[in-house]
């Protein structure tokens, strides 16, 4: 699952790139998230405000054909320095973190349970 996120500053939009997982053992399930990597204006711009799939226009702006199926727009963004399988990786991995490591997350979990206001 690829997503946007936005950013305004100084009253300018900056679109950043992320990748999301989301991982479940049957009762519970969490979100992992890769880096961000920030988008051309242009690109943004063709995807957000002229509806065009990012698979498509990164195809566009790269002036090649199926992107997508393999560095991705983490590739091209990145001048293959982060790919997309690697972008989803991090997220993965971050989506397992409280399944890997259940002592820390639940610690924490405990602690604001036990504190009182």
């Amino acid at each position: 699952m690829l997503r946007h996120s936005g950013l305004q500053q100084n009253g300018s939009r900056r679109v950043f790139l992320e990748s999301w997982a989301y991982v479940s053992d049957g009762a519970h399930g969490h979100y992992g998230r890769s880096g961000g990597i920030e988008l051309p204006e242009a690109l943004a711009r063709e995807v957000l405000e002229n509806g065009v799939e990012l698979a498509v226009a990164i195809d566009r702006f790269a002036g090649a054909v199926g992107i997508r199926d393999a560095q991705g727009a983490w590739g091209v963004l990145s001048n293959n320095f982060i790919t997309r399988q690697e972008a989803f990786r991090i997220a993965v991995i971050a989506a397992f973190a409280p399944f890997y490591n259940v002592k820390m997350y639940r610690a924490g979990a405990a602690g604001a349970s036990n504190s009182t206001p």
